[in-house]
């Protein structure tokens, strides 16, 4: 039973294992044979276990202050961001500045993009020193093995003060997991926001 179980437990991945899983690639995963891929790569941005992320160009917004409820029996989740959540994009309209005032809720999508294959599932966290500001950073989940498109973060101001962050700023982090035997359900037959 233990062996079965350490066989398909992830294993948190240190900085040099981060490091292992960007330079090789396996033979099991014809769809994706690079165990992870990140765009652009600076290895800088490697700690003793995460990868530092920051802030990418788009960003959402409520629009409409008026709603005030979410049915979810009612409502489908991407018809209602289209229609409530506003879109703005960081360098043309908003002078490359992230403003966050008290309270104010974003969706915000990184700046790089990280591709994970049937091996690799990874998190996110906030920076402590960001956290400390009263920024709460966070994913809705974990990032599932096949996720390509880019990571949107849901980010709010708890602080009583403005916080202004810029475009390619880092805001947060990710940690990675191991797992020996590829993952079957995997985010590309299962993911919701393709």
């Amino acid at each position: 039973m233990e062996n079965g179980i350490l066989k398909n437990s992830g294993r948190l991945m240190s900085g040099a294992g981060i490091k292992y899983l960007l330079a090789n690639e396996c033979n099991c995963c014809p769809d994706n044979n690079k165990y992870l891929e990140v765009i652009p790569y600076n290895e800088e941005n490697i700690s003793s276990v995460s990868l530092d992320i920051s802030v990418g160009r788009y960003l959402w917004e409520f629009r409409d202050k008026k709603i005030t409820h979410y049915d979810n029996k009612r409502d489908n989740i991407s018809k209602f961001l289209d229609k409530y959540a506003r879109k703005y994009d960081l360098v043309e309209d908003l002078d490359e500045k992230l403003v966050i005032h008290k309270d104010q809720f974003f969706l915000l999508e990184i700046y790089e993009q990280i591709k994970f294959n049937r091996h690799v599932s990874g998190h996110v966290l906030g920076k402590s020193s960001i956290g400390r500001l009263g920024l709460i950073i966070q994913t809705a989940s974990i990032i599932n093995p096949m996720q390509k498109k880019k990571i949107v973060l849901e980010i709010k101001n708890i602080s009583p003060i403005t916080l202004t962050f810029y475009y390619k700023d880092p805001i947060a982090q990710v940690q990675f997991y191991y797992f020996p035997n590829p993952i079957q359900k995997h985010y590309q037959k299962y993911g919701q926001f393709k």
